[in-house]
């Protein structure tokens, strides 16, 4: 039953990522942090598994289509993979309530933003 919801899950995180371009953040990592028992630092790591096969699929499907912009593309990679190792870093230093704070202050700032300005 865990395997059909891990499965279901994939696959909307998949879907919302070819269509919208989200999914990981937005759908993965609650439903394991609130279903799969891990702990918040292997909740993120694996959310971020998750995602490497739709975003490979979408970005060669996109690049055939003449739809990215690859220098604007490149500026974006730049800043993320900064941004992501600094922010690596910092999860790697804290502890699971912390994470788990981190983690629902981002989700509450998530749903107002969605409250406020829909």
């Amino acid at each position: 039953r865990y395997a059909a919801a891990l499965l279901a899950t994939g696959s909307l995180a998949g879907f919302l990522s070819g269509l919208l371009g989200i999914g990981g953040g937005i759908i993965v990592t609650p439903m394991l942090a609130l279903s799969s028992g891990m702990a918040q630092h292997a909740v993120v790591g694996t959310s971020m598994v998750a995602m490497v096969g739709p975003a490979a699929v979408s970005l060669l499907t996109h690049h055939r289509l003449g739809n990215v912009h690859w220098p604007v593309g490149r500026m974006l990679v730049l800043g993320s993979a900064t941004g992501a190792a600094l922010g690596v870093k910092l999860a790697v230093q804290a502890d699971e309530a912390t994470m788990q704070r981190l983690f629902t202050v981002g989700m509450a700032a998530l749903g107002l933003k969605t409250v406020i300005r829909p």
